[in-house]
């Protein structure tokens, strides 16, 4: 059913990538969680209190039942960074953002990288 399953720290979801190579989440039952069926050409990203995914040079975030909740334009490439903030490269060379986890831009301006 799953080529891949990833469980991320205390969370009670997982990362799950399908045959065709779409990712989802997963609740412990192994049922989809809400909007976050296997679809995405991403893994998801598990935070604190709901899931953000990259599709389509944009990022969106989801509350904690799987329920779209925001989308921010203008990012390639996240990664968590303690469960309730990421960093999110910009379309942008070498230039990045922190969020939160309901989409909102930490930084007054983006980090650029090196």
């Amino acid at each position: 059913k799953y080529k891949f399953i990833r469980h991320v720290g205390s969370s009670k979801h997982f990362v799950v990538k399908n045959e065709d190579g779409l990712w989802g989440i997963i609740n412990k039952d192994g049922e989809y969680v809400g909007e976050l069926r296997a679809k995405f050409e991403q893994a998801p990203i598990i935070l604190k209190d709901g899931f953000a995914v990259i599709d389509d040079k944009k990022i969106k975030f989801y509350d904690g039942s799987g329920k779209s909740i925001r989308q921010v334009d203008g990012y390639v490439q996240a990664i968590s960074i303690d469960g309730e903030h990421i960093v999110a490269a910009t379309a942008k060379k070498n230039s990045a953002q922190i969020l939160n986890a309901k989409g909102e831009e930490l930084l007054q301006d983006n980090i650029y990288l090196s």
